[in-house]
């Protein structure tokens, strides 16, 4: 079986990748990560659905596919070898509406259901309000925190140069 990984995943902006094909990718992670695996095309099915994409994601050439999809094999590097942490720069980056609702699912599942702790970087107040239990806002010298979503007012703002998200505008 595997063993617990203990490692912290970070999906980036950067696509820096070290095969040509999704499903060799994929492998080379689950490889390293977690060991050998008896039925790695069964894993790779679980975390693709996921993310609702159908098996012949794993058949594309990674130099076929477009920004978005690049950053879901991000995700989907991450999810193979199952860290404890994930951190994520700019979760949204590349993604369409519909993908952005499916990462917004999936991440919900993996802090509910499979208590991962996911930490995420982001410039959008919108962003980290939709996403963010627990917020840490900072602005070269100074840092705001909090608990609540309390925080996204106004007045807590104004030294941040950053925008009182949509929803609490609204």
């Amino acid at each position: 079986g595997d063993r617990k990984s203990n490692y912290i995943g970070y999906i980036d902006k950067n696509f820096d990748f070290y095969t040509s094909y999704v499903y060799d990718e994929l492998l080379l992670y689950l490889n390293r990560y977690s060991g050998k695996v008896k039925t790695p095309r069964n894993r790779f099915m679980k975390i693709l659905d996921m993310f609702s994409l159908d098996e012949s994601f794993l058949d594309k050439k990674i130099s076929d596919l477009s920004s978005g999809e690049m950053k879901l094999l991000k995700y989907l590097i991450v999810l193979v070898y199952n860290p404890n942490v994930i951190v994520i720069d700019e979760p949204y980056l590349y993604l369409d509406y519909h993908y952005k609702k499916v990462i917004k699912k999936v991440l919900y599942d993996l802090k509910t259901k499979y208590h991962k702790t996911i930490i995420v970087g982001s410039n959008d107040s919108n962003i980290i309000y939709s996403l963010c239990d627990i917020s840490l806002l900072v602005n070269r010298d100074n840092h705001l925190y909090g608990i609540t979503k309390s925080i996204f007012n106004e007045k807590n703002l104004k030294g941040f140069n950053i925008l009182v998200p949509d929803l609490v505008r609204f």
